[in-house]
C-alpha cells in the first residue's frame, strides 16, 4: 500500500535554538567553516497561536554549511505560555527542520489530519510559514514555508554568499 508523504522529501533548512546568536555564528564559522550568516534582528512577525495573535520576539541568522542551509534562532519572548512550553528549554538544541511546500493551506490540512499540533502560523512580508510540534515523533518541531519569491530570493542570497567565501565578514545584514 502506498502512503502519500506528509512533507516533500527534501528538507530546506535546519534551525537551532541558541542563547547567544553571535556566539553560535562564530562557533559554526570557526568549527565547521559555515557561513557567512545574514542576521535579522527583532524579526517582525504577524503571528497567531491557538487562533490568537501572539508577539513572538526573536532574532535569526541564516547561513550555509556546504549544501545545508542553517538557521540560528535566539528567542526573547514566545508571546504565550503554551507556545513557550511547547518550544521547550532554551538552547543550544535543534529547534526545527523546515520544508518548502507549494500550498501552505493544503499542507496544513494534511498535517492537521495527521494529528500534528500546530504551534504557530506567521507571516513576515510575503514569507509565510506554520510551525508544528513534532517532538513526540521526531524530537524537534517541523516548519513548513509557502513557496514565494521573497523566500527563494533570500535563501539564494545566502547560498550565493557562501560560494568561494573567504571567511571574512561572517556576520552580515541582508540588503
Amino acid at each position: 500500500m502506498r502512503h502519500d508523504a506528509l512533507l516533500p522529501p527534501q528538507v530546506h533548512h535546519v534551525a537551532y535554538l541558541v542563547d547567544d546568536l553571535e556566539a553560535a555564528i562564530r562557533n559554526a564559522v570557526d568549527t565547521f567553516g559555515a557561513g557567512p550568516f545574514f542576521v535579522l534582528r527583532d524579526v517582525p512577525l504577524d503571528a497567531t497561536a491557538d487562533s490568537e495573535p501572539v508577539e513572538f520576539k526573536h532574532s535569526a541568522a541564516f547561513g550555509q554549511w556546504g549544501s545545508l542551509a542553517m538557521e540560528f534562532m535566539q528567542v526573547d519572548s514566545y508571546g504565550s505560555a503554551r507556545l513557550a512550553s511547547a518550544m521547550g528549554d532554551p538552547g543550544p538544541r535543534v529547534g526545527h527542520m523546515a520544508w518548502v511546500v507549494p500550498s501552505l493551506n493544503d499542507t496544513i490540512a494534511t498535517l492537521d489530519r495527521a494529528d500534528l499540533p500546530m504551534l504557530m502560523r506567521a507571516r513576515a512580508g510575503d514569507i509565510e510559514f506554520a510551525m508544528y510540534d513534532g517532538r513526540r515523533q521526531y524530537g524537534h518541531h517541523l516548519e513548513i514555508h509557502a513557496d514565494s519569491d521573497g523566500f527563494r530570493g533570500f535563501f539564494q542570497l545566502v547560498r550565493d554568499a557562501s560560494v568561494d567565501w573567504d571567511g571574512e565578514d561572517p556576520i552580515r545584514e541582508p540588503n
